[in-house]
């Protein structure tokens, strides 16, 4: 038998019981947006796989550069669901800013490894660190703008 809250019976509820209802709410919400909180390791491990990928041109093309590629995906994937286990929150939360973050990450990481390639083809191998280094503050920068906004979301919810 389902049992209704006294706020649901009391239909002459008055606004100060309101009032707190809605201030306990927002405590809740502050204090699971808190516990949201991404784990410090987490933007510097996605810069490092980002700055790994972007440096994949110094590597031989003897299967090395495979390796790398589906090492960067495979660790990615992994980050992720060590992430949600951390924090609760799953890829599909990001809302419409998160995508757009994420995109825009992506096509970050992906330019820092043309220009690796540029290099990489002008025979200037050690200048390639620098584009890796792009690539990893570009990632660390996306990711700790993600969950910032993952957790904004959730504190802000009205």
């Amino acid at each position: 038998m389902h049992r209704l809250s006294d706020m649901e019976n009391n239909l002459h509820a008055n606004g100060a019981d309101a009032d707190q209802v809605l201030r306990e709410l927002s405590a809740d919400r502050a204090k699971l947006s808190e516990r949201m909180r991404a784990p410090r390791w987490f933007a510097p491990a996605f810069g490092t796989i980002a700055a790994l990928y972007a440096a994949m041109p110094s590597i031989p093309n003897d299967g090395g550069r495979d390796f790398v590629f589906v090492g960067a995906v495979v660790a990615s994937i992994a980050l992720c669901a060590t992430y949600y286990r951390a924090t609760g929150v799953k890829a599909s939360g990001l809302g419409a800013r998160g995508w757009f973050l994420g995109v825009g990450g992506l096509l970050g990481i992906l330019v820092c490894l043309s220009v690796s390639f540029g290099l990489a083809a002008a025979g200037l191998h050690w200048w390639i660190a620098l584009s890796a280094l792009a690539a990893f503050a570009w990632a660390a920068i996306i990711a700790t703008l993600m969950s910032s906004g993952m957790q904004q979301r959730v504190r802000d919810v009205r």
